[in-house]
């Protein structure tokens, strides 16, 4: 009917930060309001409430005018730090990998060694069972080894999509990080991604990669930058915030 307004079923919009380059999402919805309303939570959460009179594409606009303070708002709020417990090292234990959880079975061997078996366990052999720095040591190796064959499969993969416009085949590197999933280095030909990165789920890790690449062709986070993305990873908004939820960089 004629001037009847409907409950307005809002929208997300993304909003990449001016210095962090953090994406957020903002939620959007029109109510009957005369000014439109711009709010930051303390949960990191960011709405914007708009007149019904007002278009999208005009919210658009405008959080692209208040990136800036809605940068200042957050780093205003403190960081809520996850409780997570503490991981153990030990015959039994559970480690996270590509999303899922792995076993570990840890054997005295007079050998030492680690690798992925049947049934998602990863069987630690070690003269020192016992000792958890030894059981730890012998994951981590295991681990960088497998991150970096996985992210250079996918960067493979992801590559052969992109070569016809330009992008190379970089080389890969896995290091800690305590702030970036992935960094490009346009120049040296070189992607790094975060050893923390394999815990995620694999479509998150493809996000990561994919999200690198680009920086081939675009190598700051413009609107053309997102606009390419968003062409081969139409749900790339939602990966990443999944990966930000659900997968917190230690501090």
């Amino acid at each position: 009917m004629s001037g009847t307004k409907t409950r307005d079923p809002g929208k997300t919009l993304a909003v990449t930060l001016p210095v962090s380059g953090e994406q957020i999402l903002v939620e959007v919805r029109r109510k009957k309001m005369k000014l439109c309303r711009l709010k930051v939570y303390p949960d990191r959460r960011v709405t914007l409430s708009l007149p019904y009179r007002v278009s999208f594409s005009w919210a658009e606009a405008f959080l692209e005018e208040k990136r800036g303070w809605i940068e200042e708002k957050l780093a205003a709020f403190p960081v809520p730090e996850l409780q997570q417990p503490e991981q153990e090292w030990k015959d039994g234990s559970t480690v996270q990998f590509l999303g899922t959880g792995r076993i570990l079975t840890v054997r005295k061997a007079s050998r030492p060694a680690a690798a992925e078996e049947g049934g998602g366990r990863i069987m630690i052999d070690t003269p020192s069972p016992e000792s958890p720095e030894a059981v730890e040591r012998l994951y981590e190796t295991w681990l960088r080894r497998e991150a970096l064959r996985i992210f250079e499969e996918r960067t493979a993969c992801w590559q052969r999509i992109l070569a016809s416009y330009g992008v190379p085949l970089p080389q890969i590197r896995v290091r800690k990080m305590k702030t970036l999933w992935g960094s490009c280095s346009v120049g040296r030909r070189t992607v790094t991604f975060n050893l923390y990165l394999i815990k995620a789920p694999m479509d998150c890790v493809d996000y990561v990669v994919l999200h690198e690449l680009v920086h081939f062709l675009h190598p700051d986070h413009s609107k053309a930058f997102y606009g390419c993305l968003s062409r081969f990873m139409p749900d790339h908004r939602e990966r990443k915030a999944r990966l930000d939820r659900e997968n917190r960089l230690p501090r």
